[in-house]
């Protein structure tokens, strides 16, 4: 990076379970910010700044684990209602570390970024979580023993593929329909590929696990930490869909915590609320019946954030004279 980021952040937060009011003495600390560059990243053409991101590590612990947004970036991603940049402008104080006037005066329009996109973004999330629970929950039922091979699959080896890809190019060129000639192959081309990138999932997923978490993991038929997330952001996205207000302190952290800790739903009920959360947002989505637009106040979101960048390069260039 070429420029000091620290000094041109005009926000940052502790974030995460710490936000949520689900932090554990184990909590990790994850802190999130946005910053302003200098004029050339706006007005030149090979400079590029769209985040600044570090972790510890065993040579540098005390490096935080960080990410610092460039305002733009921020701006476009709150807008979209990803639930992990949104919540920034709704932060509860005790999580603040820094708090400029420029921070003040977009929190002062931070409605104007909230939209019905809420549905699709916190659901979204909230899916992709239950996803993961659900894979994971079938590898530990059904543990994967080996590593699939072409020839489980009836098709060519490395060498022999290569001469199968040299016939369906000439096919190609030659104008014909690949899938009538070489159909069944390509198929089983295609569902070789997705077992192999599964298999390797399965390894990095055994490999990477957290100890804790995956003992936890065998104990309740599931990963209590994507639990909780998932409840979390459904009932986020819930709320701010009927209310049109952004609780990031959770009034119901205990139980999150119980969720994630102890596994007091049963996997069934999980899934069950989850697919039940999805539909009542759906159906107040389509009803058209959320106090929320169908989408964000871009003008004003675009005006506001070009007024803060004028005045803070202003302010920078005079100190830098």
């Amino acid at each position: 990076m070429e420029f000091d980021v620290k000094e041109r952040t005009i926000f940052r937060c502790l974030s995460g379970s710490h936000a949520y009011g689900t932090a554990t003495p184990e909590s990790d600390e994850d802190f999130r910010g946005v910053a302003i560059p200098p004029k050339e990243w706006f007005l030149g053409f090979f400079r590029k700044f769209e985040q600044a991101e570090s972790k510890p590590n065993p040579d540098k612990p005390e490096v935080p684990d960080e990410v610092i947004y460039d305002i733009r970036k921020f701006a476009a991603l709150a807008a979209d209602n990803n639930p992990n940049v949104l919540e920034l402008l709704f932060m509860p104080d005790d999580c603040v570390k820094l708090w400029t006037p420029a921070w003040e005066r977009l929190v002062a329009v931070r409605d104007a970024f909230l939209s019905t996109r809420v549905k699709h973004s916190y659901s979204g999330y909230a899916l992709a979580q239950l996803k993961r629970i659900r894979q994971h929950r079938g590898w530990l039922l059904h543990p994967m023993k080996e590593q699939p091979t072409r020839e489980k699959f009836g098709i060519p080896n490395n060498q022999a593929l290569a001469e199968f890809k040299a016939k369906t190019e000439s096919a190609a060129r030659a104008g014909l329909d690949i899938m009538q000639l070489f159909g069944p192959q390509l198929q089983a081309e295609a569902a070789y590929k997705k077992a192999l990138s599964e298999w390797n999932s399965y390894l990095n997923w055994k490999k990477t696990r957290n100890p804790v978490r995956a003992e936890m993991e065998a104990r309740y038929g599931y990963d209590g930490k994507h639990a909780s997330h998932l409840v979390r952001l459904l009932r986020q996205g819930y709320e701010i869909l009927t209310t049109g207000k952004v609780n990031v302190r959770r009034p119901d952290a205990d139980e999150l915590l119980a969720i994630r800790r102890d596994g007091i739903w049963p996997y069934d009920q999980l899934v069950e609320y989850a697919e039940n959360m999805d539909r009542q947002m759906t159906d107040i989505y389509d009803a058209g019946v959320s106090p929320l637009p169908k989408t964000p106040d871009v003008v004003q979101i675009d005006r506001v954030v070009v007024e803060i960048v004028e005045d803070f390069l202003r302010f920078s260039s005079r100190k830098e004279v």
